[in-house]
């Protein structure tokens, strides 16, 4: 039986052999991600794009411009619904609000969302019930997981 030392100088001396270029004797195959567990990367994965690709909205609720936002209470004009998939809106008016659902583009002109929770909807119109709302609320920006290039796993 090998003492815990013996065994943590086996184990580290077989990652060592995987780091920097591949021996002749290690096979290299590709593999789908789900199926890579217990192998080792050849090379570094590198990010091929932004990640997330655009500006995008953290939870379902109402994009708003930001510098609109005089309180709670105030009443903003509702426009159609920014889905998840789709192209990015875009609007220019004062004190308009779109819904917005997790995962899609925050629309062009608008810079927070306020959380559905904290709204009260009517049929054209939605007030809310926070008293400031910050420019980047419930907004992750483009890149914050990843930007293009970024190295993301070493191999080895």
């Amino acid at each position: 039986m090998l003492t815990y030392t013996q065994a943590l100088d086996l184990v580290l001396s077989e990652v060592a052999s995987y780091t920097g270029t591949l021996p002749e004797s290690k096979t290299v195959v590709e593999l789908p991600f789900l199926e890579a567990l217990g192998h080792v990367l050849k090379e570094d994965l590198i990010a091929d794009r932004d990640f997330p690709p655009f500006d995008r909205v953290c939870m379902d609720g109402f994009a708003i411009n930001s510098i609109d936002y005089k309180g709670a209470g105030q009443k903003f004009d509702l426009l159609p619904a920014q889905m998840a998939g789709d192209e990015p809106t875009h609007t220019t008016a004062a004190n308009q609000a779109i819904p917005v659902m997790t995962g899609a583009p925050i629309p062009e002109g608008m810079d927070a969302v306020i959380m559905v929770e904290n709204s009260k909807k009517s049929a054209a119109q939605v007030s809310f019930t926070n008293d400031t709302v910050n420019s980047g609320l419930a907004i992750a920006p483009q890149g914050e997981d990843a930007k293009a290039g970024d190295v993301k796993i070493k191999k080895g």
